[in-house]
C-alpha cells in the first residue's frame, strides 16, 4: 500500500459535509485512519464505520476519546500499512483530488533528491467562517480580517457562500484559488520548510519514525491550555535531517477552526526554542511577523 491517511477527530461539526469529502477521493492506493479523540467517539465511529461499509472503502476507525492530536497521530502511524502517511485535520473538507496528489508527488522523479525521503505540503490555511446565514472566507494575510468580495484581487469574484454548499466550493477551487486564498508561513517559498502544516502535510513513513514522529511535548487536546506549533517543530526537524521538500498542487479547507491567539500559542514556542535554538538566530523574517524574539529568550 502506498498512502496511509491519519485523521484527528475532535468534533461533529459539518460532520456529514467532511465525510463527503473522504468519500469522493479519486482512485489511488490507500487507506484512512480515523483516530477518533471526540467525546462522542462512539457516535462518530458507528457512522464511520457504516459509510464504510456502504461505500466499500478501506478505512480503519481507532475509539480514543481526550486523546491529544500529536500521540493519536503517533498511534495511526504505527498502525499505518502505507510507505507514505499524510496527516489531514479532521475539521476539513478535502479536495477530491488530496490522496492522489499526494502518492503523485511522492513518486515524481526529482534528480538526485528523488533517493532521499521527501516531505510533500499540501494546501490548507483556507478558511470558511459562518456570517449569518453564509460560510465567508477568512483571510488573515489580508490588511481586512474577512473578505465578502474580492473580485479586484483576481482569486474569486465572490467570496461569500450559502452554508450548505462549502462541498461545491471546496470542488469548484482551481490551484491558482486555492494558493491565492491560503495562508502561508512564508508566501515568497511555498516549500520552505516553516510552511509545514499538520493538516496537510505527507511524509516518507521511514523518515518520520527515522527522526522521531510527533512531539507529543507540545500536544493539544480538549483539556490543554496551550497548543501549536507541533507542525513547526516537525518542519525544523525534517529539515534539519536534510529530506526533500515538495509541493502537493491540492487543498483542504478549514470549517470554522478558531484562530489561535499568540499567547495561546507562548507555551509551546518556547518550547520549541529550547528543542531548537539555532532558529531563534537563522529566521528573523519568521518571528518578526508572530513573536518578539527577544521576549521568547527571556523565557528560555
Amino acid at each position: 500500500m502506498k498512502l496511509s491517511v491519519i485523521v484527528p477527530m475532535y468534533h461533529s461539526y459539518f460532520f456529514d459535509d467532511i465525510m463527503t469529502s473522504y468519500v469522493w477521493q479519486e482512485p489511488c492506493d490507500y487507506e484512512v485512519l480515523f483516530m477518533v479523540t471526540a467525546k462522542k467517539s462512539g457516535v462518530l465511529a458507528c457512522t464511520m464505520n457504516r459509510l464504510r461499509d456502504q461505500n466499500r472503502l478501506s478505512w480503519r476507525v481507532f475509539e480514543m476519546p481526550g486523546e491529544s492530536n500529536c500521540r493519536s497521530r503517533n498511534i495511526g502511524a504505527k498502525e499505518a500499512k502505507g510507505e507514505v502517511l499524510l496527516f489531514v485535520d479532521g475539521d476539513q473538507i478535502l479536495a477530491p483530488s488530496l490522496f492522489k496528489k499526494h502518492v503523485s508527488a511522492h513518486n515524481l522523479p526529482s534528480g538526485l533528491m528523488d533517493a532521499l525521503p521527501k516531505v510533500g505540503m499540501g494546501i490548507c490555511n483556507i478558511d470558511l467562517i459562518r456570517y449569518q446565514d453564509k460560510m465567508e472566507v477568512w483571510i488573515p494575510h489580508l490588511p481586512q480580517q474577512k473578505v465578502a468580495f474580492l473580485g479586484a484581487a483576481g482569486v474569486l469574484p465572490k467570496f461569500s457562500i450559502p452554508s450548505p454548499n462549502c462541498l461545491d466550493f471546496v470542488k469548484s477551487l482551481t490551484i491558482t484559488q486555492a494558493i491565492g486564498l491560503a495562508h502561508w508561513h512564508n508566501m515568497n517559498h511555498m516549500t520552505d520548510y516553516v510552511n509545514v502544516v499538520g493538516r496537510n502535510v505527507s511524509v516518507n513513513k521511514r523518515a518520520f519514525f527515522d527522526n522521531g514522529m510527533w512531539d507529543e511535548d507540545l500536544a493539544y487536546s480538549e483539556t490543554t491550555q496551550s497548543r501549536g506549533w507541533e507542525d513547526l517543530e516537525l518542519g525544523l526537524r525534517m529539515h534539519k535531517a536534510g529530506l526533500g521538500f515538495v509541493m502537493v498542487p491540492s487543498w483542504t479547507v478549514h470549517l470554522e477552526h478558531p484562530r489561535m491567539a499568540k499567547d495561546k500559542g507562548v507555551e509551546n514556542i518556547v518550547k520549541v526554542a529550547r528543542k531548537h535554538p539555532w532558529f531563534l538566530n537563522e529566521r528573523p523574517d519568521w518571528w518578526k511577523l508572530r513573536y518578539d524574539r527577544e521576549d521568547i529568550r527571556r523565557r528560555l
